[in-house]
């Protein structure tokens, strides 16, 4: 039997506690999660949800559901996140977002956001999220 010296194992601990942050969620991330599936779960078709990206009190989740895909804008209002409109790609750009609300600088920033989360994705899956058509609103007052 192998003995490890203490030294060795806290290194490896500390190794794979920094490994794991980097695929750690932050509150924002886990909370809008939890809205998508509260709203969407079905029993027959699992709500996919990823990546997420958060810029301030706006964000883009992107999703799966069964042979459908697309990506949801979300604003944070008095700590609780609302779907605002599902959409393809023609949420990705910047000018979409200043669009809909989101402050210039802060949809640039978003845009770039969701550009970097996506790459390396494999194709399948991102023409999921670009299938769906058009901008869709999804607040209250919206039928969906």
């Amino acid at each position: 039997m192998k003995v490890f010296s203490t030294h060795a194992v806290l290194v490896a601990l500390l190794l794979l506690a920094r490994a794991s942050q980097s695929f750690a969620e932050s509150p924002d991330q886990v909370a809008i999660m939890a809205a998508m599936h509260v709203m969407f779960d079905e029993n027959n078709a699992e709500l996919v949800i990823s990546p997420v990206v958060v810029e301030g009190d706006f964000a883009i989740a992107d999703w799966i559901q069964g042979g459908a895909g697309g990506r949801a804008f979300l604003r944070k209002d008095a700590d609780k996140w609302a779907l605002v409109l599902c959409s393809g790609d023609a949420i990705r750009s910047a000018a979409a977002l200043a669009s809909v609300g989101v402050p210039v600088d802060a949809a640039r920033r978003l845009a770039l956001a969701i550009a970097a989360a996506e790459k390396g994705i494999p194709t399948d899956r991102l023409k999921k999220f670009a299938s769906f058509q058009g901008m869709v609103p999804m607040d209250a007052r919206s039928q969906h």
